[in-house]
C-alpha cells in the first residue's frame, strides 16, 4: 500500500538534477517576438511556473535566475522586467525588493486603484462630491454609508489623492 506522501507527488515530475541553462531551455519555449522563455511545465494558481526539484516545489522563475548565475537568496524577490510571470528568461528577471516591485507596478499602471480596487466604498464623482461639500464629514458620511475617517482623508486629500 501506499503512503500518503508517495500519491500526492506520484503524478508530479521530479527534477533532481536540475542545475543548467540547457535544462531550464528544454522546459520553456522561447517567444521570438518578445524574448520570453515560456515555461511549459506546471505552474501556481497566480499564474507563475512551479517546478519540483528533489520532492520541494519552487518557483521556476527564481530557479532560472539562479542557474544563470544569479545570487537568489531566500529573503530577495524575483521581478519580471516584461511582467509575464510564466517567462523564465533569465535575462528579463532581476531581484529586488517589494518596495521596488511596487514602484514598478505603479510606474508600469498595473496597480489598482480608485474605483478599479475589488474593496473600493467610493468612486471618482463621490470623492469630487466629498471634496466640494461645505457638509461635515459625520453628515456625509451617514449619507454615503461610509466611516467618518474616510471622509475627512478624502477631503485632506489622504486618499483619492489621484482623483483632481
Amino acid at each position: 500500500m501506499e503512503n500518503a506522501s508517495n500519491k500526492k507527488t506520484r503524478n508530479r515530475p521530479v527534477y533532481r538534477h536540475v542545475n543548467s541553462l540547457d535544462t531550464l531551455l528544454s522546459m520553456s519555449m522561447p517567444v521570438t517576438e518578445s524574448g520570453c522563455w515560456i515555461w511549459l511545465g506546471s505552474t501556481t494558481k497566480s499564474g507563475y511556473g512551479r517546478i519540483c526539484i528533489d520532492r520541494k516545489d519552487h518557483l521556476a522563475h527564481r530557479f532560472a535566475l539562479s542557474v544563470s548565475g544569479g545570487n537568489v537568496s531566500k529573503s530577495d524577490l524575483v521581478m519580471h522586467k516584461c511582467d509575464n510571470p510564466i517567462c523564465v528568461n533569465p535575462e528579463h528577471l532581476q531581484i529586488g525588493t517589494q518596495c521596488d516591485n511596487m514602484k514598478d507596478m505603479a510606474r508600469k499602471g498595473r496597480s489598482s486603484k480608485g474605483a478599479m480596487r475589488y474593496n473600493a466604498k467610493l468612486n471618482e464623482s463621490i470623492v469630487k462630491y466629498i471634496r466640494d461639500s461645505g457638509e461635515h464629514p459625520k453628515i456625509l458620511a451617514a449619507q454615503l454609508n461610509v466611516s467618518r475617517e474616510l471622509v475627512r482623508d478624502v477631503k485632506a486629500n489622504k486618499r483619492w489623492r489621484h482623483v483632481a
